[in-house]
């Protein structure tokens, strides 16, 4: 049996069929998720192809309708079984578990095997808006060759870039 870690969307059956109500990202025993208005955190474990997880849901935006209550914060179990890319189960909530709901899982993708971390530049050190930062690999792994971008900017040589200045992120991020 494949291990749970990897990028999963969720499921709940409802009024109107199967509504697609956010994304888990399952790793280690820990799952961490969200939707378009409520973030959520908790823990899973899976035997022989059988799943238990609790999680915790936060609203930041217009709670949705569950277990016929709109609650900003609340604490769901779910449990289930698996079948290839696929749970299907149900979750309860633990201080009302007379009213399950049906939920499915699917696996959309597998976890990457490393990410990238973004390091200031000596630019960004100087200046009160930190919006640029160059994208660096974990030690030891092979940089990868970066294609500069596509139409080339105005003015620009793309024969005078290094590596790394094709690398850099151009966004600026705000406060």
């Amino acid at each position: 049996m494949k291990k749970l870690e990897g990028i999963w969307s969720i499921e709940l059956y409802g009024a109107f069929g199967w509504e697609t109500d956010g994304v888990l990202v399952m790793e280690n025993g820990r799952v961490f998720g969200g939707g378009t208005n409520h973030y959520s955190k908790g823990v899973y474990s899976d035997s022989d192809g059988k799943l238990m997880m609790t999680v915790h849901l936060d609203y930041f935006g217009k709670p949705r309708t569950l277990f016929g209550e709109r609650e900003r914060q609340f604490t769901v179990e779910f449990t289930g079984e698996r079948e290839q890319e696929t749970i299907t189960g149900t979750m309860s909530r633990p201080d009302k578990p007379r009213f399950p709901l049906e939920f499915q899982l699917i696996k959309r993708a597998e976890l990457p095997s490393h990410c990238y971390r973004v390091e200031p530049s000596k630019e960004d050190e100087r200046s009160e808006t930190h919006g640029t930062g160059t994208m660096k690999p974990p030690v030891g792994t092979p940089l990868p060759r970066a294609a500069p971008p596509s139409p080339p900017l105005a003015g620009a040589d793309p024969g005078s870039w290094s590596d790394n200045e094709s690398l850099r992120m151009t966004a600026p991020i705000t406060k």
